[in-house]
């Protein structure tokens, strides 16, 4: 790549991932070598996931009656940790998993975390965001995060799954069937 930046132009450098003993095989998937280098530059996202550095803040969820303040829940908000413990922002962290293709396991990740800090949370609503599209992909659905509320004993009335916003659902009717029905306490 520092041979491209000092003597070519980027832009008009293409790639391909090949195999030494067939190297023409997949040169329909050519890309520009900036792409690579963008997935180089965001493989930090796969540690961080691996090694779970992501933390939970929790942000209250109040009620005004007559000017009393209730707190009704809480927003539990992920965020990644930098090896040396400072905060990496979430639009940081799903950009880089954007390109890393690794969207719906940061969010499992997230959710999962945020499930494990829920348990100190008594009789108030739980807020948890996640990726809609997420129950596309069995790998990565809700079915892992029900099964940890589960076994932590959370009570599923007290959870409140949040949809972001930021991504575009194609198959409205696949999520509303989906409804995300939690198991009863004896997994039936």
């Amino acid at each position: 790549m520092d041979y491209v930046h000092q003597h070519l132009d980027p832009r008009h450098v293409w790639a391909v991932e090949a195999k030494q003993r067939s190297p023409f095989e997949n040169l329909r998937g050519m890309e520009p070598i900036t792409v690579f280098q963008k997935m180089k530059d965001a493989l930090w996202i796969d540690e961080l996931i691996e090694d779970k550095r992501i933390c939970s803040y929790y942000q209250p969820i109040v009620s005004i009656d007559h000017e009393r303040v209730h707190i009704v829940g809480h927003e539990i908000l992920s965020r990644g940790l930098e090896e040396d413990g400072s905060i990496i922002p979430p639009f940081k962290m799903f950009e880089a998993a954007q390109i890393r293709n690794k969207t719906f396991a940061l969010d499992r990740a997230c959710r999962l975390e945020a499930v494990k800090n829920a348990s100190i949370i008594d009789r108030q609503l739980i807020f948890i965001n996640f990726i809609p599209t997420a129950i596309y992909n069995p790998e990565h659905c809700l079915a892992s995060t029900f099964a940890l509320i589960q076994e932590l004993n959370i009570k599923p009335e007290q959870i409140v799954f949040e949809v972001i916003e930021t991504e575009d659902v194609q198959d409205i009717e696949h999520r509303d069937r989906r409804r995300f029905k939690m198991p009863d306490r004896d997994g039936i």
